[in-house]
């Protein structure tokens, strides 16, 4: 998208926009930035609401996490664009998401197989189970999953194979 297409959604002159920010990477990064920023507060409230049982936990971060990029789907893709400039900043924003995943891995482990798994162990499925939900939202906004195969049912899938994974010695 170029900054006048930008401005001219937004209803405001593409000058406009300069005034605020110095050139697209800066505005495109600040863009995403609060784009993450929503995530993480809708997997905050997700890992906050209802029981507090590890594996309900999970499928409401997972459903929340999906959800977020079907709702939002041209924010979505705005996050996980190639070519965006990294920063600190964005960096640590971009990890908020991550880290709501990670502390609701290492809740379910700990209450599956508790004191099995290094911290290194358990970084390494939580980026795994990122990665599973990513694929599963990308799919999901791009029209990719055949038919027949309703993303509710996919993502109940996808928080039960974490789940046995977590609950078995790799």
């Amino acid at each position: 998208m170029t900054i006048r297409a930008l401005a001219a959604q937004v209803g405001v002159s593409h000058m406009a926009l300069y005034r605020h920010f110095d050139n697209r990477d800066d505005l495109v990064s600040e863009l995403a930035e609060a784009c993450f920023q929503q995530l993480a507060g809708r997997l905050g409230r997700a890992i906050a609401a209802g029981s507090d049982e590890p594996s309900r936990v999970l499928r409401r971060v997972i459903r929340a996490y999906v959800l977020y990029a079907v709702e939002h789907s041209a924010a979505y893709r705005l996050m996980f664009a190639t070519g965006i400039p990294l920063g600190s900043r964005f960096e640590a924003v971009a990890g908020l998401g991550y880290d709501r995943i990670l502390e609701v891995v290492q809740e379910c482990l700990a209450a599956i197989n508790p004191g099995t798994r290094s911290p290194a162990e358990q970084d390494r499925i939580a980026t795994v189970a990122c990665g599973m939900l990513h694929g599963l939202a990308t799919l999901a906004i791009e029209g990719s999953i055949p038919k027949g195969r309703p993303v509710e049912a996919l993502m109940d899938t996808a928080t039960s194979l974490i789940i046995s994974g977590l609950a078995e010695r790799i």
